[in-house]
This record gives structure tokens, C-alpha cells and sequence, in this order.
């Protein structure tokens, strides 16, 4: 399985948008990846449909996130249409991109409801229906909380693992985040060589940047231990068991931007 970066991955939608023909029958796979606008992968592809937007005025495209394997599956597939909310390209689009965030139950799946899911993911059918070839399928397989293995998947499925560098992620949040914020957590991520997917650490930034707003405040350092176990207790509590909370704080202590 190959793993992607985040160059790599933009450049594989933006491949999907224009060459849409390309993928026809054909599935992305990303393995244990993270669903939802918080996740890196959700705003790599709504950044993409953005920007081909603005080159292609009379061709407009955007995406659409299935969040559970149930109606909403099949009633996209028969419209096969869905809105931009954006004001500078508001309306319905036909084509781009379905994001499909591989929760296939809020519980354990039954056998009928996995292999229901694998089968609209291997062949882009479900309930009698095919995905038109204007859209091109972006599943993520949840092996952490399904049993999934990548024998489950056909040869139209190409399998990736989306993990980019922290360099790459600390350049890509340039533009998103005062380097205030992001220069001393990117130093504690390389100083403790954390294994902590860059997803949570993505959260807590934004968090983070949030709180600073909140209180008016000019750096991380000037949060007292109070406000910011309060403020990624509240984001993170129920994502990640064992973020690093009070080490992360005392080393911003210790090291003030």
C-alpha cells in the first residue's frame, strides 16, 4: 500500500476532477483515514473543487460526504447532484467528488451491512444503482473499527495511506495558523518524536487559535493551565485517549513564543 503525502493526494483529486474519465469504475481507498471537516483529507478535497472552480467558470464541480451506509447512499446515487453553498459558486453541481467516510454503523456492522458497503465500494452499485462516471468514489476504510482487510477489496480499488510528514503538515498550515501557534507545537511534535496522528494535532491547533480569540490573548504561553486543559479536553476527550495534555502545556511554558 502506498502512503500519500499531502502534494501527493492533491494532486490525485485534482487528477479526479479533470480526468474524471480516468477513474471511471474505479475506487480511492484511504486506509484509516479520518472523515469530516476537521480532517485534513475533507479540506484537501474542498480546497481542489475550489480551485478547479476558479479555472473552469463554465464546468463546475464540488463534493459530496456520505456519512453513514444507509438511504442517503442511495438517494445520492439516483440524483446524483449536490448544492455548493459558496456564495462566489453557489448551486447544484453534477460531477466532482464523493467523499464516503466509511462508517458503516454507529455499531458493529451486521455481515449484510459490511458486505453491502464493500459492494458499492468495489463496484459503485448499491441497492440496484450505479454512481454516475461523473463522480469519481473517495472511500475510507475504518479498520479500526470494522473488521476490514485489503483482501476485501477488488482491482477498480486503489489503496492508499494518507501520512504526510510533520513538515509538510507545519507547511501546510502556514497559511491556516499564526506561526505563534503553530512553531511551538510543531517543535514538541519533533522534540517528543510523537506518534500522535497529525489529525488531532490539526484539531488542537484550531483549537488553540480559538481559544487565543477567545481571551484575547497573543501567545499559547499566556493560557493558564485551566484554559487549556478546558480547551482540547473539549475537542479531543472523546477522539484520542492519550494526548499528551499537560506535557504539551508545560513545554510551552517552558519554551514561550
Amino acid at each position: 500500500m502506498k502512503s500519500l503525502s499531502i502534494r501527493q493526494f492533491q494532486e490525485i483529486v485534482s487528477d479526479c476532477l479533470t480526468n474524471s474519465g480516468k477513474y471511471k469504475g474505479k475506487s480511492i481507498v484511504l486506509w484509516d483515514s479520518h472523515p469530516g471537516p476537521e480532517s485534513i483529507e475533507y479540506q484537501i478535497i474542498k480546497n481542489c473543487c475550489i480551485s478547479y472552480n476558479k479555472a473552469h467558470g463554465d464546468n463546475q464541480v464540488w463534493f459530496k460526504e456520505l456519512l453513514t451506509m444507509d438511504s442517503e447512499v442511495s438517494y445520492f446515487v439516483t440524483t446524483s447532484k449536490v448544492v455548493c453553498e459558496r456564495k462566489d459558486m453557489y448551486g447544484w453541481k453534477s460531477r466532482g467528488i464523493v467523499l464516503d467516510d466509511g462508517m458503516i454503523s454507529f455499531l458493529a456492522p451486521a455481515e449484510e451491512e459490511l458486505s453491502q458497503w464493500l459492494r458499492w465500494v468495489n463496484t459503485h452499485e448499491v441497492q440496484g444503482k450505479t454512481l454516475s462516471t461523473d463522480w469519481t468514489l473517495i472511500a475510507c476504510a475504518q479498520t479500526r473499527n470494522f473488521a476490514i482487510s485489503e483482501n476485501m477489496f477488488s482491482e477498480d480499488c486503489i489503496l492508499f495511506e494518507f501520512k504526510p510528514s510533520v513538515e509538510e503538515w507545519a507547511e501546510w498550515m502556514k497559511d491556516k495558523c499564526d506561526e505563534k501557534i503553530l512553531k511551538p507545537i510543531v517543535a514538541f511534535i519533533k522534540e517528543k518524536d510523537s506518534t500522535i496522528d497529525l489529525f488531532y494535532w490539526n484539531i488542537a491547533v484550531d483549537a488553540l487559535k480559538r481559544e487565543l480569540v477567545h481571551n484575547d490573548y497573543e501567545t499559547l504561553s499566556q493560557l493558564s493551565h485551566e484554559e487549556f486543559d478546558s480547551c482540547l479536553g473539549g475537542v479531543l476527550a472523546f477522539k484520542i485517549e492519550d494526548f499528551p495534555y499537560d506535557e504539551l502545556w508545560e513545554f510551552i511554558q517552558n519554551n514561550p513564543s
